[in-house]
């Protein structure tokens, strides 16, 4: 039979009390509840005195204050509900969304999208948070990502088989070639080179260099699940481990980027309007003098 303890005072043993725990409970002296005392305390597995021996079985209410004691985070509330299980899609399933996402794709012009991004990196204590606004249109994509005081952290430009990275504050330009396969690119060049199919509208073209699982989890609103998108490059060496779209509606709603050092990116949509105007300076990438131009070329697979 399990005993429950209760640490009533402070002192040595007393008439009735436990020795090594606390004292008997004296004239006016309130009893405390197992829920209201700070783990953890000692305790010899039983108490001297009838009057204070109580199983489990006979104080149900003790029992629950227990386990939210002992058990933080285990125990769940009474009334709440269990969170829904994502379950993995069939093939079929999975070629569909594909084939819907590419659809929806055919009528975008122009898009103009803006999220925060969360940069855990292995070499920073704290992640870096920031500000991005993405703009596509005619095949060209342009990212200006901004920091939390509204300084420009860079600026990307995909276009005309380049993908140019500018760090201002390093007076440093990354250069890289717009490679068939984007994971073998790493850091941030893969990662904008993966969202591609965003906004291009190539989803089925992801599986000659992915394989895909998507995943379903219903939500409260019947009829809009939320699908995961989870791709993972062939490639075993590529230095992206995986990505992973989360959608609703057939709308990217969080693009999250692992790598195989241990980075991870976050970014949540903020704002996505499509079709909108966009000037042609958007896709001008002006380089300050006496900038340091680097071209990146990525190592061939063994």
């Amino acid at each position: 039979m399990l005993t429950v303890c209760r640490r009533v005072g402070r002192g040595g043993p007393g008439p009735g009390g436990v020795d090594g725990v606390g004292r008997g409970q004296g004239p006016g002296e309130s009893r405390r509840d197992l829920a209201n005392t700070h783990l953890p305390f000692s305790c010899r597995g039983r108490m001297m005195g009838a009057q204070r021996n109580e199983t489990l079985m006979n104080r149900p209410s003790r029992l629950a204050s227990l386990f939210l004691v002992v058990l933080p985070g285990v125990a769940v509330a009474e009334g709440e509900e269990a969170a829904p299980v994502p379950r993995v899609a069939s093939a079929e399933e999975t070629e569909a969304c594909l084939a819907e996402l590419s659809r929806r794709a055919e009528g975008v012009k122009s898009l103009r999208v803006r999220f925060r991004q969360e940069k855990k990196l292995r070499l920073l204590r704290r992640p870096r948070v920031s500000t991005c606004e993405l703009v596509f249109a005619g095949g060209k994509l342009a990212v200006t990502t901004t920091g939390r005081k509204g300084k420009v952290e860079s600026r990307l430009l995909l276009s005309d088989g380049e993908l140019k990275i500018l760090y201002p504050s390093l007076s440093r330009m990354e250069v890289f070639p717009a490679s068939d396969d984007p994971a073998k690119l790493g850091g941030a060049a893969a990662g904008r080179r993966m969202s591609m199919p965003l906004f291009t509208g190539d989803w089925k073209g992801l599986k000659k260099l992915y394989t895909i699982v998507m995943r379903v989890t219903p939500t409260d609103e019947a009829g809009r699940p939320l699908r995961e998108l989870q791709l993972t490059p062939k490639d075993t060496e590529a230095p992206v481990r995986r990505v992973t779209l989360s959608l609703v509606d057939y709308r990217v709603r969080e693009y999250v980027q692992e790598e195989r050092n241990g980075d991870r990116v976050r970014m949540q949509v903020l704002e996505w309007r499509r079709n909108v105007d966009v000037p042609p300076k958007t896709f001008e990438l002006r380089v300050p003098p006496k900038t340091k131009i680097v071209r990146v070329v990525p190592e061939p697979s063994s």
